[in-house]
């Protein structure tokens, strides 16, 4: 209210600031605007200017617009992690869900991060933080990120990981 008359309204636009698809990883179909909330809000085309936004797959049966991602407090760690990672330099660019709550994260260079949702997300920085420093492990991030087929890090604060095989390189069979 402005005045004993006067009722003042303002209204805020949803900003997007991810994008929600079905389908499969780096399918562009059924593509959503997705609030800094979780929120699902609107229909979204893939441009050129979103391919910076983080793109989240998940089970959402049904229509998804009106829908929440995630629970909000959920969402918004994983953005918090998404921006921790960026800062790593490890270029997330879209995140799948599974029904039995594991996260994996699909690298810009091809590589894949994965780990349990349940577990601290702040321990599971601090341990790619340490792979990805570790000179012995990767000398050079860059080249490190081309050859990375996939890190897995579960409970237990146990970390595997895996290149992908180089042309002409001996692969060992069992």
């Amino acid at each position: 209210r402005s005045g004993v008359k006067t009722l003042r309204i303002q209204i805020t636009e949803r900003k997007e600031t991810a994008l929600w698809r079905s389908g499969d990883v780096f399918d562009t179909s059924d593509c959503y605007s997705l609030d800094e909330n979780g929120y699902i809000f609107a229909h979204s085309s893939f441009f050129p200017s979103s391919a910076k936004l983080v793109v989240y797959r998940t089970a959402i049966e049904g229509e998804p617009l009106g829908e929440r991602f995630l629970d909000e407090g959920d969402f918004k760690n994983l953005r918090f992690f998404m921006g921790q990672l960026e800062g790593l330099s490890v270029e997330p660019k879209e995140v799948t869900i599974s029904i039995n709550n594991y996260m994996t994260v699909h690298l810009g260079a091809g590589g894949k991060l994965i780990t349990d949702m349940s577990d601290d997300l702040s321990v599971v920085l601090g341990n790619i933080a340490a792979i990805i420093s570790d000179k012995s492990v990767a000398p050079s991030l860059s080249q490190f990120l081309r050859e990375l087929d996939y890190i897995k890090l579960d409970s237990g604060n146990k970390v595997v990981y895996k290149v992908k095989a180089r042309p002409g390189a001996l692969v060992p069979v069992e």
